[in-house]
């Protein structure tokens, strides 16, 4: 009876209540038992066309607001949107909760920050970024310290894959006591042009397949060098740059990791960093090497953090031949004093000099 009433139930079909009623006591009603009370049916079909809100075939209830009224009932909190939205509006609470600045190698890398690494032609700086992405990736010493977190590095080269495979790679393993075939997390691919949609789809597919295998957080991504991932943008243009920096952002909500871009200075070594001065303003720490002379001495200077001090003093490296490569040491406070003394024949520079050509050991054998 309800479910058929509510069918027929005038605007549901768009009949008039006296219709509804002629055509249910003629087609209907006489195959009920009882059909003898035909006010019954008119009451209903009533009662269906002024109390019915529901859909068809539901009972008929008061609207909510004659249903509820009086009643005191809280307010309705209005919607909230997903923290998850990069506009998300922090209130006192939420800013608080925010976790606190961290390091990922304390005074050179931040924890979940672009850092951009900046020296002329032949400075070393690749021997220092590996020495970085090594360390990250073992979790052995780098710049004088373990660092915070080890995890999943990816370097993406432009310009020595192969000399970073055959060369660097394994005589840093050499010096750190590891085997050439250990591995440790540490991947080493083409790096993206970030002007190609399509190739940087690609170029994260395959950082994606290795985290799914290794099921280890990613700690550092190597950007080796900005001038040749803006192939195709111009380097020159702040609005290009601006849009290196959001893929950089990009990569960093993503995987929680900091960026490290290494890229040249200009022919003025003064003005900084080749290209838009938007580049390095977009970004959250400085970093700059210089190699003294001819020699395998190099500085790494800390020019600025965004979220902390900066080192006081640059950080001194020593070179020394390993295997077919490289392997830059951090000088000690003695050795530093004297790389940076006049006297080209003081002893400790000696020293640092046969190391560098590995005339002597550590130990000065």
């Amino acid at each position: 009876w309800r479910d058929w009433s509510s069918d027929v139930c005038s605007s549901d079909l768009g009949l008039s209540a006296r219709t509804t009623l002629a055509l249910m006591l003629e087609h209907w009603y006489p195959h009920c038992t009882p059909n003898d009370q035909p006010d019954f049916v008119k009451e209903r079909i009533e009662s269906c066309l002024t109390s019915g809100q529901n859909p068809i075939g539901s009972d008929a209830t008061a609207p909510a607001a004659e249903t509820f009224a009086g009643l005191n009932l809280p307010a309705a909190s209005p919607p909230q949107p997903a923290q998850q939205s990069p506009y998300y509006a922090l209130g006192t609470v939420d800013q608080l909760d925010l976790p606190d600045p961290e390091w990922l190698v304390k005074d050179v890398l931040p924890a979940r920050q672009i850092v951009l690494l900046s020296a002329a032609k032949g400075q070393f700086k690749t021997f220092l970024a590996l020495d970085l992405a090594l360390g990250v990736a073992t979790g052995k010493h780098t710049f004088g310290v373990a660092p915070e977190h080890r995890g999943l590095v990816f370097y993406g080269d432009h310009e020595s894959m192969e000399g970073i495979a055959k060369f660097h790679r394994p005589a840093w393993h050499s010096a750190n006591s590891l085997g050439a075939r250990d591995e440790t997390g540490f991947f080493l691919m083409r790096g993206p042009r970030i002007a190609r949609e399509e190739e940087q789809q690609l170029w994260e597919a395959q950082i994606a397949y290795r985290v799914a295998i290794e099921k280890r957080l990613v700690r550092l991504i190597v950007l080796d060098t900005y001038s040749k991932c803006m192939a195709g943008l111009d380097e020159n243009d702040p609005n290009d740059a601006q849009k290196f920096i959001d893929f950089c952002k990009k990569l960093i909500d993503k995987y929680g990791c900091t960026i490290l871009i290494l890229a040249h200075v200009g022919k003025d070594a003064t003005r900084g960093t080749r290209g838009s001065s938007a580049l390095p303003y977009g970004v959250d720490s400085l970093l700059r090497v210089h190699r003294e002379g001819k020699s395998l001495h190099v500085k790494l200077f800390v020019d600025n953090h965004r979220s902390a001090p900066e080192r006081a003093r640059p950080f001194s490296f020593t070179g020394k031949y390993v295997e077919r490569s490289l392997v830059f040491h951090l000088a000690g406070p003695e050795e530093e004093a004297a790389l940076e003394a006049d006297n080209e024949f003081e002893p400790t520079k000696i020293v640092a000099f046969l190391r560098a050509l590995g005339a002597v050991d550590d130990e000065h054998r």
